[in-house]
């Protein structure tokens, strides 16, 4: 809910900011058919995203279906938009898979070799702006340097992945860590068995893998790299897209490498769906292609088409899901004085 009023205002806020007559008139210029190409690049980008981790799961030798894929992808994007730095969105996509049918140590290991993926596509398109095409994001040097620095940044937490995923030392290094920091503020209670527990997941998550590199795996895993390439593609495409429907002329060079490194800004953000800090990079990154009477039009339409439309569905599923679970906890409770009486009956006979 904080959420959804905190977007509601920032984006009533920049529409009134930004509209003007000239809004009025660029609005009825704008391409329709390339509202529908919007929709459909969208779609695009959202199979794209679950077909990834169809391949991923068949990858470990679970199993897993695809509407149950989409489900999964949709309830992720929803907590990534509505939790600080996108950090939700991994563990109940785990959440989510598990009540599909996959196990928490295998569910873990498919969700971060599938984030790590994303994050290797979106760190070679966005390093190879900053290197060769840096003249080309803004006309403020300081600026482009703050954007390359952002990207070692992004190397080392790259490079922490892979190594949780390939050392047991790091990942009981890490549960130690973890179960320390939560017995500290009072969220486990019972820090040894709560260790023991990430122990056994962590070598779960490492042994399934490891099924990546058989040869059956590692086909799953191309299939699953290259359907999160065209996801990633997509992502780029939808602000260009956008670009297009109104008529804005622009380098396909120039637009790509500017929406390349906008949607590499989102991940340091530290705000549910990276707000206000996409919204200031899209104006640092765009002032100077595109008309200050559309600006506030074109950013949310590109949030739409980037988290929004997906966020969306997933909140629906996600209320479903819950919804469904308070009514089977409802009725087992119900259930409970019948139980007894049937025991009591079992005694007395």
């Amino acid at each position: 809910m904080i959420f959804l009023v905190m977007t509601i205002v920032l984006f009533v806020t920049i529409i009134a900011v930004t509209a003007s007559d000239g809004t009025v008139q660029y609005l009825a210029e704008y391409k329709i058919e390339y509202f529908f190409y919007l929709l459909a690049l969208w779609f695009l980008s959202y199979t794209a995203d679950a077909v990834a981790l169809l391949f991923f799961t068949k990858g470990t030798g679970e199993k897993i279906s695809i509407m149950n894929s989409y489900r999964a992808t949709a309830v992720k994007v929803y907590f990534n938009v509505i939790t600080p730095f996108t950090a939700g969105g991994q563990p109940m996509m785990v959440y989510a898979m598990n009540s599909y049918g996959v196990p928490p140590g295998k569910g873990s290991s498919i969700v971060v070799t599938k984030l790590i993926t994303v994050a290797i596509w979106n760190f070679i398109g966005a390093v190879t702006c900053l290197t060769f095409f840096r003249n080309l994001i803004t006309t403020s040097n300081a600026l482009n340097i703050v954007f390359f620095i952002s990207g070692i940044f992004f190397t080392v937490g790259i490079g922490s992945g892979i190594i949780a995923l390939l050392s047991p030392w790091f990942q009981h290094k890490f549960g130690k860590c973890l179960t320390f920091l939560g017995s500290k503020v009072r969220l486990i209670k019972d820090p040894k068995k709560a260790e023991e527990f990430i122990n056994k997941e962590a070598f779960l998550t490492r042994k399934s893998f490891k099924e990546y590199f058989s040869r059956k795996g590692f086909a799953f895993f191309t299939l699953g790299c290259l359907a999160n390439l065209v996801m990633y593609t997509s992502h780029v495409s939808i602000m260009l897209l956008l670009l297009k429907g109104f008529g804005i002329e622009f380098g396909l060079l120039e637009g790509i490498v500017k929406s390349a490194v906008l949607i590499f800004s989102l991940s340091f953000v530290p705000v549910p769906a990276g707000l206000l800090g996409g919204e200031a990079s899209y104006w640092i990154i765009f002032n100077q292609m595109i008309s200050d009477d559309i600006k506030g039009i074109i950013v949310l339409m590109w949030r739409l088409g980037l988290q929004f439309l997906t966020a969306g569905i997933g909140g629906i599923v996600t209320a479903r899901h819950f919804s469904k679970a308070m009514k089977d906890t409802n009725e087992i409770k119900e259930l409970e004085p019948a139980k007894i009486l049937l025991k009591e009956g079992e005694i007395n006979e």
